[in-house]
């Protein structure tokens, strides 16, 4: 995330507490579908890398996702997506993010997602290791 990204953002992030979010995963990449599941919906995309945690426990990770490429990676992607059914519909509990590119996410289930600080240090740069859209049609930084 660019530090131009964090600086438009930061003051918004707040209005996303107590969001439901629908979890898509795409690779070693995750998609936060706020308040439905559609694709239209506002949504945060986060790159690798990125690691899911419950009760100090790691269960996932970005790290962990299977190498695409043949029949069976696709079997152990769908196993290893299989192991998000805990948060794939949950609400945030609390959000908060770091001008280093670092994002916090605790979900009210008690899982928390971390993403590390971005190792790219150009403030220009176009990649984003996460990033929110907004929907064309809500506005997510409202309070209904």
């Amino acid at each position: 995330m660019s530090t131009r990204d964090y600086s438009s953002i930061k003051d918004h992030l707040p209005f996303l507490r107590g969001r439901r979010c629908f979890t898509i995963l795409a690779a070693n990449s995750i998609k936060l579908m706020l308040d439905r599941n559609d694709k239209s919906a506002a949504y945060l995309w986060i790159n690798f890398p990125w690691r899911l945690c419950c009760n100090g426990e790691q269960p996932e990770s970005s790290d962990t996702c299977p190498n695409p490429g043949s029949a069976e990676s696709d079997t152990a992607f769908r196993i290893w997506a299989g192991r998000f059914a805990e948060v794939s519909e949950s609400c945030i509990q609390k959000i908060g993010a770091d001008a280093d590119g670092s994002l916090r996410i605790d979900f009210m289930d008690g899982y928390q997602l971390r993403v590390p600080s971005d190792p790219i240090e150009d403030p220009d740069s176009w990649y984003n290791h996460w990033y929110f859209e907004a929907s064309r049609t809500d506005n997510p930084f409202s309070d209904g």
